[in-house]
């Protein structure tokens, strides 16, 4: 008789962890680009170079975050089809003997 035994799947980060980790990201760049609006305009602050650096990282991260979560949609539906097909063998194997 087949076991079927259950896949660790402790390794895959959660759809929370990973979007908390972007949005605290995402967030810190938005204070820093708010505080080099706030400085640009004092006299003698220039910083509009690092405004513009900062909102292209900022899109940069932000590629990434919709990057990463649609690896792990696409990942938790490989997971889901998975338990179909195991599910389907133990029927199988159930029928055989």
């Amino acid at each position: 008789m087949n076991s079927v035994q259950a896949v660790d799947r402790s390794h895959i980060p959660t759809r929370p962890l990973i979007t908390a980790y972007f949005q605290y990201r995402v967030d810190d760049f938005e204070d820093r680009i708010d505080c080099f609006e706030e400085r640009d305009t004092l006299p003698d602050e220039d910083m509009r170079v690092a405004i513009a650096k900062a909102r292209s990282e900022l899109k940069q991260l932000k590629k990434e975050r919709d990057a990463e979560l649609a690896r792990l949609k696409e990942e938790e539906q490989v997971i889901l089809d998975e338990h179909s097909s195991v599910n389907m063998a133990v029927i199988i194997d159930a029928l055989e003997n």
